[in-house]
């Protein structure tokens, strides 16, 4: 195994020279090469980029990742890292990259993987538990709707980031899926407009039982992958959402859908609500008919402001007994240091984006905001 240490990582949030602050890392994230070969299909072999905690000691919750359209999968290195450190495994599917790709095969891949990957995996043995998501960006979205049609209820959550119609239509198949499916969609993407693939795949999906619509309000169509790639230049005149921003709200989103359907996280559905409620640019809207899902009442609201901040930030109010902590997406925290009642100093905190975690005298996160530093 290579291992990735998170200072080397291209940051998912922070910009890089706040990341260069730092000489040491919190966690460390494995990346491993590997391969599955599917005898039903003419011995096809299915490439893996797959993304692992260093230290997993159990079996994790995993998630399966479709590319889009001629986008290797290391354009997701931010993602893919950010998530591994969160403790899941991410095994990103490595197959049609080319400018002719097959989507329908695209699709069997990832379905064979979420089939196969637990018990054929060596370099996985012990490793993946039994909770496993599909996600995928652009045509890697729509891939994952056909896998997730297959699947049925073999799947625990699914993840469309601008999700793309395809060839067999994801559209279609959209009404044989079960798994509680989450879109998000960035209004001012140009490449896969939301009225012609967004919203008609997600309101295909009105037999899924969870439901969850995010809009981040400017937001692009390449904003969810790296900088630098080959889909930047189908947006090159894109003006809209910072790609810091971007990746910072939908992250926020991912992580919290994921906890809810993987790890049974008692609040975290209701915090997808909460979350948007602290942030302007983006607007949630869910349905959850499942027995017992918690709402957005057991979720305190924080007030958090002014956003974005440059030296001094209010967050009001804190609930009692309850700590603030400060963080990069990969968990690298800030100091926190109070400069009178509800008010704090930001002024030392390097340029970009800041998660803001309230937690519980348990420990546990009742509230989560992203703010700005300028």
């Amino acid at each position: 195994m290579s291992q990735i240490q998170l200072t080397d990582a291209r940051a998912w949030v922070l910009l890089a020279t706040a990341l260069m602050c730092f000489s040491s890392a919190t966690s460390q994230v494995d990346q491993i090469t590997a391969a599955l070969t599917d005898t039903s299909r003419a011995g096809r072999i299915i490439g893996l980029d797959i993304r692992v905690p260093s230290d997993a000691i159990e079996a994790l919750p995993w998630v399966v990742f479709g590319h889009g359209f001629v986008m290797p999968t290391t354009d997701y290195d931010d993602l893919a890292t950010a998530l591994a450190a969160e403790g899941f495994v991410v095994v990103l599917v490595d197959t049609e990259t080319s400018f002719a790709p097959s989507h329908e095969d695209f699709g069997l891949d990832l379905a064979y993987v979420v089939e196969r990957a637990a018990t054929d995996l060596s370099e996985l043995d012990g490793v993946l538990g039994d909770r496993v998501a599909l996600m995928g960006h652009s045509m890697g979205g729509g891939a994952a709707w056909l896998a997730a049609a297959q699947l049925g209820s073999a799947v625990d959550a699914l993840i469309g980031l601008a999700p793309a119609e395809t060839s067999p239509s994801a559209i279609a198949a959209g009404s044989e899926i079960v798994a509680p499916t989450m879109v998000i969609s960035g209004s001012g993407d140009l490449v896969t407009l939301p009225s012609d693939h967004h919203e008609p795949m997600y309101a295909a999906t009105s037999n899924a039982d969870c439901r969850a619509w995010v809009n981040l309000i400017g937001g692009g169509h390449c904003g969810f992958a790296d900088a630098g790639t080959l889909c930047d230049f189908g947006e090159i005149t894109f003006t809209g959402m910072p790609r810091q921003e971007q990746q910072a709200h939908s992250f926020m989103c991912v992580q919290l859908w994921l906890e809810a359907h993987l790890q049974d996280a008692e609040l975290a559905l209701g915090s997808v609500e909460a979350y948007a409620e602290s942030q302007a640019e983006v607007e949630v809207d869910w349905t959850c008919e499942t027995a017992g899902v918690p709402g957005a009442s057991g979720v305190p609201h924080v007030a958090v402001g002014p956003n974005p901040a440059t030296n001094v930030l209010r967050i009001r109010p804190l609930p009692d007994a309850c700590q603030l902590h400060a963080s990069d997406m990969l968990g690298r925290e800030w100091p926190v240091v109070w400069s009178g009642q509800e008010t704090l100093d930001v002024s030392m905190w390097p340029r970009g984006a800041v998660v803001l975690r309230v937690q519980s005298p348990s420990g546990q996160t009742v509230s989560r905001s992203v703010v700005l530093i300028h």
